[in-house]
């Protein structure tokens, strides 16, 4: 999935992350993630790209 780092700093060795849906839906989660598990993405992200994969697993 793709999300966005929700604050400016690593704690503990982890990066809180919003994973967003696209337009006004809510969010589908913001949790801890560890920085080595994290992937840049040179092109910025497709929040529609997460709506896609929630659909896969049911509500």
């Amino acid at each position: 999935m793709q999300g966005i780092i929700w604050l400016e700093e690593c704690v503990d060795g982890e990066w809180d992350v919003c994973f967003p849906q696209y337009g006004d839906n809510l969010d589908i989660a913001e949790i801890s993630i560890k920085e080595e598990d994290i992937m840049l993405l040179p092109n910025g992200m497709d929040a529609r790209i997460n709506e896609k994969i929630k659909a896969q697993f049911g509500d």
